[in-house]
Formats: structure tokens, sequence, C-alpha cells
């Protein structure tokens, strides 16, 4: 069995519908935590067969839709329950899909830059697992299949928060998943690129602070 770190306090749940972007439940976003260990056992995650969905829009309603890939993971499991877990993400596979090729490439070089995830500087994110708990009612939430609330700390850019979402969680004898879809706040990452609603010049242009985020992840035991 591996050791993995679990908060000594853990964090509420509050979810938000948005109403500027697609519609789904919005991250609660805190302080990242410290962290306690935990034993169980080590599900390493199939990052072949894990997705990771995104949809940016702006005010007037234009989209845009990608992925990004997981570099690598694992989850701890014990007695059939999601416990733990730690996840890399790869920050140079953000790529838009919805476009012809020339026009894909050019949003993924801005998307790389400074103006959003700084990829050059911050190649990685990552997040930790934190808290996992269950959740008997999700009739008030937009995802309502949802089994639990997962709270962990998520680092881009070089900032650490701990964020709160709802998932689908399955655990069995032979697989594990996990099913989430949920809005992140870009600015509380700074990814600030398009966000001033103050600023004039932006108009029409104004971009959603809201990133759509739909994560699958898939192991076997």
């Amino acid at each position: 069995m591996k050791k993995i770190t679990l908060p000594l306090m853990m964090a509420g749940m509050l979810f938000v519908v948005s109403c500027s972007g697609p519609s789904a439940d919005q991250a609660e976003v805190a302080e990242s935590t410290e962290v306690a260990e935990v034993t169980g056992d080590v599900v390493a995650i199939d990052v072949a067969t894990s997705t990771i969905d995104w949809i940016g829009s702006k005010i007037n309603g234009t989209k845009h839709n990608g992925t990004i890939d997981l570099k690598s993971g694992e989850v701890i499991i014990n007695e059939n329950n999601l416990v733990g877990g730690h996840f890399l993400i790869d920050m140079n596979t953000i790529t838009p899909l919805d476009q012809g090729e020339e026009d894909n490439a050019k949003l993924k070089g801005h998307l790389h830059s400074d103006d959003f995830f700084s990829v050059d500087t911050y190649p990685e994110g990552s997040f930790t697992i934190t808290a996992v708990n269950a959740i008997e009612d999700a009739s008030d939430l937009e995802m309502k299949d949802a089994t639990h609330s997962i709270t962990g700390n998520l680092n881009l850019k070089g900032i650490e928060k701990s964020i709160t979402i709802p998932a689908k969680v399955n655990v069995s004898e032979s697989d594990f998943s996990a099913h989430a879809v949920f809005n992140l706040i870009r600015t509380d990452f700074n990814v600030m690129f398009g966000s001033d609603e103050n600023d004039p010049e932006l108009k029409d242009n104004l971009i959603n602070k809201e990133i759509h985020l739909t994560i699958h992840l898939q192991g076997n035991r």
C-alpha cells in the first residue's frame, strides 16, 4: 500500500450554477489546505482512456472547445471507497478542436502564451485529492447523478487553491471511474485575458471567466 495525503480539515461544499457560460455547477474555490497521510490500494489512472474536455466562451455566445491530456494519475482506494489521489496535467497538450487546422493552431499558440496559461513557464498543472464526501441528495445540483463531492488542491500557473466539485464515482472490485462536469473561474488562477468587464474596448469580445470542464477518469484495479 502507498501513503498519500489528506487534509487535516475538510472544506465545506457550495455549488453555484453559472449563468454566463455553459450551465454547470461552479467549483467552490478556497485557500489550499494542509494535508495528512492516508493509506489504501493504489490504482493507476489509464491516461489513454481518461479525458479532460474544455469549453471557453465569450459573452456574445461564441465558443471554443478542446482537450487537455493527463500526464499521469493515480487514486487511492480503501475498502472500495475513494480516499485520495494525485494527477499531473500536461499543459502543453491544450488543444482547440472546433476550427480549421490553421485557426486551431493560432488559438493554441495564444492559449499557450502568457495571455492565458504561460505553458513555457508552467508546463504542468496538478490536482491532489484532499477530501471525498458522499452526496446523499443531488437534486439541487446541475449534475443530478453526482454521488460525491471531491475536494483537492489544484495548481495552475504556480497558483495553488483548494477546489470542491461534484462527481459521479464508481468503485468496483475490478475498476474505478469518476466523471465530473463543472465550471472553474479562470481568474482565480491568474488567467486574466479578456476578462476586464470595465474595459470599454472589449465589448462583445469579453471572455467569460468560467472555463467549462468535463473530466472522465478510468483505471483498472
